[in-house]
């Protein structure tokens, strides 16, 4: 179960709660606004520039690949380094992306070694490729699902 993170700043306290997917500082500092983190707090991570849909707002449009197309990628293990070096800096939340992010074979690792690392994962899809199984990984590791409805 994810559980309330924080983290020490030197002009404050971050506090992230994963259930209600939301930040707060604690903080005397009066000048808070100009002191910069130490360590990002969310990562928005682009798992695969492959695409089963051609949304007119896409901003990686013009370099999506089809499906059936090879990519280089991350391994498995690189991509589970990333989520264990990202937890021990402070990071809270990981929104993965793409192109299309189901196609990867790197989500469901993902989503389990941030879930176990108390990451909290958010997933942007256009809902498409989403079997039973993988929602009910999304669920069981509290993920977010973000859903685009108006995919083409």
């Amino acid at each position: 179960m994810l559980t309330i993170r924080t983290r020490k700043e030197k002009f404050g306290k971050l506090i992230y709660n994963p259930h209600e997917d939301n930040f707060r500082l604690e903080s005397n500092n009066k000048n808070v606004l100009e002191q910069i983190i130490s360590f990002p707090i969310t990562m928005h991570w682009m798992l695969t520039l492959k695409c089963n849909a051609r949304c007119p707002y896409c901003y990686e449009k013009s370099s999506l690949l089809k499906p059936s197309d090879s990519e280089d990628a991350l391994s498995e293990g690189e991509a589970i380094k990333f989520v264990d070096d990202f937890s021990k800096g402070g990071g809270f939340r990981l929104y993965l992306t793409g192109g299309e992010p189901t196609l990867s074979d790197l989500l469901v690792p993902i989503i389990g070694a941030a879930y176990k690392r108390e990451v909290k994962t958010v997933i942007n899809s256009n809902g498409i490729n989403i079997s039973e199984d993988l929602y009910e990984t999304i669920k069981k590791s509290e993920s977010r699902l973000s859903l685009s409805l108006d995919s083409h």
